[in-house]
């Protein structure tokens, strides 16, 4: 509907621009990133979310998985 699309590690890093940029953008170091499974870290993809102006969609799987828990 809006051209998003669901978050994942590699495409929050494609829209940054590299990920030294990713995590100079969210204020952690590129280790951090590093870390991360096949997705951002539920907090980080709702900050992605807010800075890309929805460009980067917070991931169902993730969203369920929290609500369940």
């Amino acid at each position: 509907m809006d051209g998003g699309f669901a978050m994942t590690k590699n495409q929050a890093i494609k829209w940054a621009g590299s990920a030294a940029k990713l995590a100079s953008t969210l204020g952690i170091t590129e280790g951090a990133v590093s870390q991360w499974g096949r997705n951002p870290p539920l907090l980080q993809q709702y900050r992605l979310n807010a800075l890309s102006n929805g460009q980067l969609k917070v991931t169902e799987k993730q969203k369920t998985r929290q609500a369940s828990a």
